[in-house]
């Protein structure tokens, strides 16, 4: 079972890594152009990066 544990460790660390970039990067970083607000930012990032269902369109 090392290896399942490993897997869920790694994820686990994507994740946990994913969560502190976002929270510790400059707004500039991924966003071609400058929102005005780092919220804004932080949505189209969020907004481009996950595939919308039909209902959310």
């Amino acid at each position: 079972m090392a290896t399942l544990t490993a897997l869920r460790r790694a994820a686990g660390l994507r994740v946990a890594n994913a969560i502190e970039a976002r929270r510790s990067e400059p707004v500039r970083v991924h966003t071609r152009t400058q929102p005005a607000s780092r919220s804004a930012a932080v949505a189209s990032r969020t907004a481009a990066r996950t595939p919308k269902t039909a209902d959310q369109v």
